[in-house]
């Protein structure tokens, strides 16, 4: 077995100049499918998988866990290569400042938690309450999450197999135990964390860390892989079988919530349980598989996943916009004929901004 590169020194046969067709690909597809599930998931006449229920791992609840894979998969490979090309000082400076960045980015479009309508309610206000709930809700949401989780996990991105597996049971351990003393029930807590919380970075750190694994996978035969992928799903079900026997297998709900016994074993997007991020990165595994068949053997592409995937940054922060466009417009009863008509009026309205970024070589980066 030809061993792992050191942090110093990485190999260059693991150092990719060129853009990878399969991860293009993957994460275009990723980004299609947010678009699919934050448009229509939630209408009444749209299959229910298709939107987050907090009691399953549903359709929706994989797209996230993918672009936690596709991050360390992509950071792996730019941080060795600019190990080797730039040296360790700017490798890190760089991840650290883009880290940093992506949160400050969050917090600028998701806001922070709670507000002041009167002097009266600063002059009031119970300090140490209002500090502990500002980053609660509000700014994790998915940026702020992926520059969280890529500190998290920088000192070990380019570290061998054994360490980066041992940080990802670390960290998972680690949310595990914090959720059954005290984090799962306070997140839970008016107001409600989005996709795990502030804390949700040690459970976020999970995909991450195995997309940096697919990434040393990616010119190995794929059966590694596949078996990798099944793994991780079964291994997330039997820790939710045994920690919470009445919870719903992925793909199966939703249960009626008052019918369903919830807890930190529950495969739940919102309180980012490690038994769901444990799943959603097998589950981006195989999912990617898929693509290097696809990309990289039979060089079959599509070029809007391709688009997408170049421009990931930009059209989650334009889908948002496009979409109060013309969800107003779309009834939370309305047929699906009409929910599946105005998605392609917001899809094809994101396109063309994504288009014209493409063709004329304007990239979003940080």
């Amino acid at each position: 077995m030809t061993p792992t590169p050191s942090l110093a020194a990485p190999s260059p046969a693991l150092i990719t100049t060129d853009r990878l067709a399969s991860l293009d690909q993957f994460r275009g597809y990723t980004v299609v499918g947010m678009l699919f599930v934050n448009f229509a998931g939630g209408y009444k006449n749209i299959p229910t998988t298709f939107g987050h229920h907090h009691t399953y791992c549903s359709y929706a609840d994989t797209i996230m866990p993918q672009f936690l894979f596709a991050v360390g998969f992509a950071m792996r490979l730019t941080f060795l290569k600019r190990l080797a090309v730039e040296g360790a000082a700017t490798a890190y400076k760089k991840a650290i400042v883009r880290g940093l960045a992506l949160m400050l980015l969050g917090c600028v479009v998701y806001h922070l938690t709670g507000g002041f309508k009167s002097w009266a309610e600063v002059e009031k206000q119970d300090w140490p309450k209002f500090v502990a709930e500002l980053f609660k809700r509000g700014p994790f949401e998915t940026l702020t999450h992926i520059g969280a989780t890529t500190l998290l996990c920088l000192p070990f991105i380019a570290r061998s197999v054994p360490v980066r597996i041992a940080a990802a049971v670390g960290f998972a351990v680690a949310h595990i135990g914090l959720s059954l003393v005290w984090y799962y029930k306070w997140n839970l807590t008016s107001p409600v964390g989005i996709d795990g919380g502030p804390l949700a970075c040690l459970a976020w750190a999970v995909p991450l860390l195995i997309g940096s694994l697919a990434y040393d996978l990616k010119d190995k035969p794929m059966l590694p892989s596949l078996g990798l992928g099944v793994a991780l799903c079964g291994l997330a079900m039997a820790l939710m079988f045994v920690g919470n026997r009445d919870a719903a297998f992925p793909f199966t709900g939703p249960e009626p919530k008052e019918t369903v016994k919830l807890n930190e074993w529950t495969m739940s997007q919102r309180a980012g349980s490690v038994t769901y991020t444990l799943f959603g990165a097998g589950f981006a595994v195989l999912v990617y598989q898929l693509f290097r068949v696809l990309s990289d053997r039979l060089k079959f592409n599509v070029p809007v996943f391709d688009q997408f995937g170049r421009h990931a940054l930009a059209a989650y922060i334009i889908h948002d916009m496009v979409a109060g466009l013309v969800k107003p417009f779309t009834p939370r009863d309305a047929p699906a004929w009409y929910v599946l008509s105005a998605f392609a009026v917001y899809f094809g309205v994101s396109w063309l901004f994504v288009r014209y970024l493409d063709r004329n070589k304007l990239f979003l980066r940080l």
